[in-house]
């Protein structure tokens, strides 16, 4: 049987880190085109669409309701390669 007041946190250094400084990130480039899951979810008052590009790329994001209508442009023309 034991109590809580018998435990004890120690904190211990993570392996290999010596000190506090941290390598710079490097900025990794996307290899592809990639159009992710919207989130949380579209019947919430807001919602995100994330995509990637590898390169400046013309893009045109359209959303459709489900009679192939078109409900709104969310993006159009040239946009910088990056995740987005």
């Amino acid at each position: 049987m034991f109590y809580l007041d018998d435990m004890k946190l120690v904190a211990k250094e993570p392996p290999g880190s010596s000190t506090g400084v941290e390598e710079p990130k490097k900025r990794m480039t996307p290899s592809g085109y990639l159009l992710s899951q919207n989130f949380p979810n579209p019947f919430n008052s807001r919602t995100e669409i994330p995509f990637v590009l590898p390169k400046d790329s013309p893009v045109q994001l359209v959303i459709y309701n489900s009679s192939g209508q078109m409900v709104r442009m969310l993006a159009k023309g040239i946009q910088t390669g990056r995740v987005t």
